[in-house]
């Protein structure tokens, strides 16, 4: 857990900001038409919104010595990390937009993305692979290729 981070990034994401601000905007707008309701709608988006941004508002990956981690939010949750020795491969890839973003099972694996199209295959020992979404694609591959190797 002291192994020193060589490369970390944090990914905002815009589409889950932006949508949250327009769902709390919609249902004020819809609130002011005096429906009980649309009141308590927008009462429940008001809690609800901050702690969807919280759990899934960015993504940060990050490489040590030994290991790839990453997770999602400010919270640090969820989160995933594989050690190094378990990667054999390291591919820029693109990810289709009907893939969507997020946490979910594609044809192709795996998927961690929290906007854009940019991603890094990882491929494992075992033969799996998944896929990291990342604004940063040079800089993620370039991480991982030499820190894989140590």
């Amino acid at each position: 857990m002291n192994d020193p981070v060589r490369y970390s990034h944090r990914q905002l994401g815009r589409a889950t900001l932006i949508v949250g601000a327009c769902l709390c905007l919609g249902l004020g707008l819809a609130a002011l038409s005096g429906s009980e309701g649309a009141r308590w709608a927008f009462l429940a988006s008001l809690a609800l919104v901050p702690v969807i941004v919280l759990v899934f508002g960015c993504l940060r990956i990050e490489v040590t010595d030994t290991e790839l981690r990453w997770d999602f939010g400010w919270l640090g949750w969820p989160r995933w990390r594989v050690p190094l020795e378990q990667v054999v491969g390291v591919d820029a890839d693109r990810q289709s937009w009907l893939e969507g973003w997020g946490i979910r099972i594609t044809l192709r694996g795996m998927l961690y993305s929290i906007g854009g199209l940019d991603t890094v295959r990882i491929t494992q020992r075992n033969g799996k692979s998944f896929r990291l979404g990342t604004n940063d694609l040079p800089g993620l591959i370039a991480a991982l290729t030499p820190a894989r190797r140590r």
